[in-house]
């Protein structure tokens, strides 16, 4: 899942606002059809979907109270003519009215709506022939709203995230170059990661001081430095047990996988690509595998030709079979371009690698000059 998408980086860094605003409204149009939802934060929020709506016309519905609709499928049976708004026979419409190249645009206010109404934007996902989500919704939200734990099955449907830095928050800062920097997700949970280090540290010397063995604080407390990756999901971990290091010819064998990947990829070889997924892969919760395929295969087909390099590789042993790899890649194809910071998650299966989770944990895009 791809939530980090801040349009700061240098491509758009000499632009003036209303340029960046026009270029961010042209990408969500892009993008919506392929996630089908999509964030929006910021002190320039409004101006971002005021750029959006201009673009699009009348075609943008906006849903911002319960007094409009009380509920998401009223709105869909209303908006679309649909008799009634039972769950499985609106399903079952909405396939169809997709399947016919429907597109409905929607601004969703997620601050304004409760936590019941935004739930249920999740539940209604049709596809259309091409692969694409036929209900677009830009969804005006903060990150302390959409981060809080009860909207945590939403959060797991949106993939990108669209924000405007703000320069007044307490943890900017500016370089003395006078570029825009953000807190890394270290820094951020700086006071979680303390906190759990410390109270590792008590318990094993704890531990050590009842069985009459000496404890270094200072080697335990440094094999406690967290990743920033790790340091995020901390509430839902559990401490792992101290794992062999990675040899050299793992390396060479999941450095040759991804290559195979994204060599299969940039050929647009579906078979080849869908061969390197484990069996019942899907990106999305909400989609069955055979509908991911579906809807990846059409992404795979539609551009005219696709490049993609890959960085340097950061590898991580999760368990004996499993691995974490890092890195960024560069995507460019005749119509979209973007640097993205990849995670993926393979395991072994049957002798050979499989990717069993893809993640993009940052997504830049990149101007078309």
């Amino acid at each position: 899942m791809t939530r980090g998408l801040v349009f700061n980086s240098s491509p758009l860094c000499s632009q003036d606002s209303s340029t960046k605003e026009a270029l961010k409204a042209h990408w969500l149009m892009q993008a919506l059809p392929d996630f089908g939802i999509v964030q929006l934060t910021g002190s320039r929020a409004d101006n971002i979907q005021a750029e959006f709506e201009r673009a699009l016309g009348d075609s943008v519905l906006y849903w911002h109270s319960s007094e409009l609709f009380s509920c998401f499928a009223e709105l869909l049976a209303d908006t679309l003519s649909i008799s009634t708004t039972d769950h499985a026979y609106l399903q079952h419409c909405l396939r169809k009215w997709a399947e016919n190249d429907g597109v409905l645009w929607l601004v969703v206010d997620g601050e304004a709506l409760s936590h019941e109404l935004l739930m249920q934007i999740k539940e209604y996902a049709p596809l259309s022939k091409k692969g694409q989500f036929a209900i677009r919704i830009l969804l005006r939200i903060s990150d302390q709203k959409l981060h809080s734990r009860a909207f945590k099955p939403l959060l797991s449907v949106i993939h990108e995230r669209v924000a405007w830095p703000e320069l007044s928050h307490l943890h900017t800062s500016l370089s003395s170059s006078g570029q825009l920097h953000q807190p890394s997700v270290l820094s951020r949970y700086r006071a979680t990661a303390l906190w759990f280090c410390g109270v590792t540290v008590i318990a094993v010397g704890i531990l050590f001081a009842t069985q009459n063995k000496p404890v270094s604080v200072q080697r335990i407390a440094t094999e406690m430095v967290l990743d920033a990756g790790s340091v995020e999901l901390l509430e839902e971990q559990k401490p792992m047990a101290i794992l062999e290091p990675i040899s050299k010819n793992e390396v060479l064998k999941v450095s040759e996988f991804i290559k195979q990947w994204s060599s299969a990829w940039q050929a647009q070889s579906i078979d080849k690509y869908f061969s390197m997924y484990a069996q019942g892969y899907s990106a999305y919760s909400y989609m069955l595998p055979d509908e991911w395929r579906l809807w990846r295969q059409e992404r795979l087909k539609k551009p005219t030709w696709i490049s993609i390099e890959i960085g340097p590789i950061d590898l991580v042993r999760v368990s004996k079979a499993e691995y974490r790899a890092s890195f960024w890649q560069l995507y460019r194809s005749d119509s979209y371009q973007d640097d993205t910071l990849k995670v993926l998650s393979l395991r072994e299966e049957g002798g050979a690698l499989k990717i069993i989770d893809e993640t993009n944990q940052e997504v830049r895009l990149l101007s078309k000059e």
